[in-house]
């Protein structure tokens, strides 16, 4: 029992993988959810932080030029809405309090020019702070 990652289709997901085209480079968006599975706990201050190996401390850029924008919010954001987001920047969501899905959309950018690869060390981690119902 705990806080879970779903896809758009509400399905738990381990592992994200998408495609991008390396020559042209372009940034592609992807609707995630959390949910809580516990009627018995709930979770506060969670955090969606976006990981890379090459993101250096206190840096927003990475050395490979791939970056994350995540945003909650229930539709796809507006070209302005994601202008307004911190590339490869955490996102603070509001807390579940129930077992409702709670949506998010993460934006992944790749860098143009660049030789084809399968990019395997970008990922999502989730912070957050479990609370029993009383």
């Amino acid at each position: 029992m705990s806080l879970n990652l779903l896809d758009s289709d509400l399905n738990p997901i381990s592992e994200f993988k998408t495609t991008h085209n390396g020559y042209t480079g372009g940034s592609y968006e992807f609707k995630f959810y959390l949910q809580n599975d516990n009627t018995n706990q709930y979770y506060e201050n969670i955090k969606v932080i976006p990981v890379f190996p090459d993101l250096l401390s206190n840096n927003i850029l990475t050395e490979s030029g791939w970056s994350i924008k995540i945003k909650q919010t229930e539709v796809q954001p507006t070209e302005f809405e994601w202008d307004k987001v911190f590339i490869n920047q955490e996102c603070l969501v509001d807390s579940l309090l129930n077992l409702n899905p709670l949506p998010f959309w993460v934006r992944v950018f790749c860098p143009g020019l660049i030789d084809s690869q399968i990019k395997k060390n970008i990922s999502l981690k989730l912070q957050y702070i479990e609370r029993l119902n009383s």
